[in-house]
């Protein structure tokens, strides 16, 4: 006779459980999926684009660069933080 130990009981029952889980069927209704595929398709800003081979609109160059440099290029400066101390300071004994 196999003797009875209460901590190989717990382990076993847990396995027991999860596999029950995984053995239940899947009961999903027709419409399952339908948000997420019409919001994909909702994204796709052309879906004639495998289709048509002509070539994509683009920016004048100068246009492009200046976008860049306004919108990428400025936060990446670095702030001279000794500059902004003084003034601070200045600010401080002025008043």
């Amino acid at each position: 006779m196999i003797p009875f130990r209460p901590a190989f009981l717990v382990p076993l029952s847990l396995v027991a459980i999860l596999l029950a889980g995984c053995a239940t069927p899947k009961h999903f209704s027709n419409e399952f999926g339908q948000a997420f595929t019409q919001t994909f398709h909702a994204q796709v800003m052309n879906p004639d684009a495998p289709v048509n081979r002509a070539p994509v609109t683009t920016m004048p160059g100068p246009l492009a660069n200046a976008i860049y440099k306004n919108k990428y290029e400025h936060p990446m400066k670095e702030v001279d933080s000794d500059s902004d101390a003084k003034d601070s300071d200045a600010d401080i004994m002025a008043d």
